[in-house]
């Protein structure tokens, strides 16, 4: 495009002169012409970004199937976890039916307790026998390290969200990379900018201003679900471990008349991936120096309200387990849109360079400009949908271990006729416990620099991606030794044997696939639990007077939403399927 200048003299001899000079004009919104190293330093960076993104998806190829069998968890929070279930289920003994620490300080009855089933190798009966803590003395296995991560079994929904904590990770140096190759391509660094080249930056940082934020959202919304996950998983592992779970009331009288009924359930194990749709099983079981206490006996009636009661929990954990995976589903879909909406932003500028084409009018050259407004304004739409989506899997998973919870203690009939539950809740979501949170530090692998690295080009959440060993348990020291702390007292849980919990001479296998042993310190634990038992002086006079009459408002934690009946946790439920996005 030129522009004619027209230039008029007069000679000294009276003779006009006119003399037209056409020079060439760039349009009012393009940019200068690029050097031969800056439109290289455009498109080595673009080359990376591209090479980044087919990196992470090749890896992500390979291992994210693993993720439907296979799942990690951080050991020090899943220690924590348990540490604090213990602490307000395990009693002591069961040779007394004395009040837990946990109890006298807020003057209240839990619902249920924990006794520990495990066998042990020098005993022969025909049921297993409940121990508390302090009966479960045995020598710790030498030579076993604690391990940094704890393999358990996969859910989808873990995968997902690993998934989308990965590629937002990705996505961070995407947004990088299209702030550097914007700058190069509007000449910031030559100082050659057009007077188109400041709206266009200006566009680009408000892109990468939105995704600041929906990063931080994304990330710390993946936090909490990995939380909840690692929170609903200590449930699982005591499960595993034959941890079983019995009516505080049941036990009390069990243990002051052994004739009275006493019945050992197992712990709500459905998680995520699956939901059962009957009662838990139960143990055939007796307390440690007693017989096999009777089962409770019930009519056909409540037998059947009872099932009703387990099938309508049921219900409700498969409806939001399918929405919580069609959530989950959508937001990485979304995830993905952003990463290729940043990516054609890169690359476009980035090699628009080579291929600059001389045009028609001014006009024609606003379509840049609008290409760049409607990627930015798609990327844009993409993030916050999918962050919205994500709020809703976490939501929904925090709801799924409250109903795990319900049916651990023994509230199904509770929950299902909307009455007041009986004692006080133990549990995350609902209950007075607080899940150990889980940061991106405590996530970040020491082991060795390519660990390191990968997670510095991943994200922290990298090193929960299983490997081929990890998902067939054949690794060396695979879930070697968790130890946790409860009352003062080291408790183990481990897959190598100890001097009660031997190999099986006959199987070649430990009597327990984890087991569980204590080094029981009788002064630690009065002093532990001396310090544990004191009243709370931020605690209301009226809740620290207040008897076992029903269910009580606790509290909440950072991962948990205190309800005080059946009713109040159901109206939750109704509340969000209906406000779901």
């Amino acid at each position: 495009m030129y522009q004619s200048y027209v230039y008029k003299r007069s000679l000294p001899s009276g003779l006009d002169v006119t003399l037209a000079v056409s020079s060439p004009v760039p349009p009012a919104n393009e940019t200068n012409t690029l050097s031969y190293g800056e439109r290289a330093a455009g498109a080595t960076l673009a080359v990376l970004a591209f090479s980044i993104m087919c990196i992470a998806y090749w890896t992500l190829a390979k291992v994210t199937g693993y993720l439907l069998c296979t799942a990690k968890y951080p050991s020090a929070a899943l220690a924590a976890n348990i540490g604090t279930i213990l602490e307000a289920a395990w009693p002591e003994s069961t040779r007394a039916a004395d009040d837990l620490a946990c109890e006298r300080k807020r003057n209240l009855r839990n619902a249920i307790r924990l006794i520990y089933l495990g066998d042990v190798t020098d005993e022969q009966h025909p049921h297993r026998i409940g121990r508390g803590m302090s009966q479960c003395e045995a020598t710790k296995p030498d030579g076993v390290s604690e391990c940094f991560l704890w393999i358990a079994g996969g859910c989808p929904i873990m995968k997902v969200v690993i998934q989308i904590a990965i590629w937002e990770w990705v996505s961070i140096w995407l947004m990088v990379l299209t702030l550097l190759v914007t700058l190069i391509h509007n000449s910031f660094f030559s100082h050659g900018e057009g007077p188109d080249s400041k709206p266009r930056l200006f566009v680009v940082c408000i892109y990468a201003g939105c995704f600041a934020i929906h990063a931080c959202l994304v990330l710390f919304l993946c936090l909490g679900i990995l939380t909840q996950a690692c929170a609903s998983q200590a449930w699982s592992l005591l499960n595993r471990c034959h941890f079983a779970v019995v009516d505080r009331h049941q036990l009390v009288e069990h243990i002051r008349d052994e004739r009275n009924p006493l019945e050992f359930g197992q712990i709500e194990k459905s998680g995520i991936a699956s939901t059962s749709l009957s009662e838990p099983g139960s143990y055939l079981a007796a307390l440690e120096g007693r017989d096999p206490a009777p089962r409770t006996t019930r009519s056909e009636a409540e037998k059947e309200r009872l099932d009703m009661a387990h099938r309508d929990v049921a219900h409700n954990q498969e409806k939001f387990r399918d929405d919580m995976g069609t959530c989950a589903d959508k937001a990485l879909d979304l995830v993905l849109l952003n990463i290729v909406t940043a990516l054609n932003i890169c690359v476009t500028q980035a090699f628009s360079a080579w291929t600059k084409r001389p045009l028609i009018d001014n006009a024609s050259t606003q379509i840049g400009s609008i290409a760049l407004a409607t990627a930015v304004l798609l990327g844009m739409a993409s993030m916050f949908r999918s962050a919205l989506q994500l709020s809703t899997v976490k939501q929904t998973y925090g709801l799924l271990l409250g109903l795990k919870e319900i049916k651990t203690n023994l509230q199904v009939l509770e929950y299902a006729d909307g009455r007041p539950f009986r004692g006080s809740i133990v549990g995350f979501f609902h209950g007075y416990l607080e899940a150990h949170p889980i940061t991106l530090a405590s996530l970040l692998p020491t082991s060795s620099w390519v660990a390191m690295l990968q997670a510095l080009l991943f994200g922290p959440m990298f090193s929960l991606l299983p490997n081929a060993d990890e998902r067939t348990r054949r690794s060396n020291g695979t879930n070697g030794k968790l130890c946790v702390q409860a009352m003062g007292q080291d408790v183990v849980f481990t897959t190598y044997g100890t001097n009660r919990q031997s190999i099986d001479s006959q199987a070649f296998q430990n009597v327990n696939s984890i087991n569980v042993c204590c080094s029981f310190d009788r002064a630690r634990f009065d002093e532990v639990f001396k310090e544990s038992s004191e009243p709370d002086p931020t605690e209301s006079p009226e809740m620290s007077g207040k008897q076992n009459t029903g269910p009580v408002s606790i509290p909440s934690s950072s991962t948990s939403t205190p309800r005080s009946s059946g009713i109040e946790l159901r109206k939750l439920y109704r509340s969000t399927c209906s406000e779901r996005p």
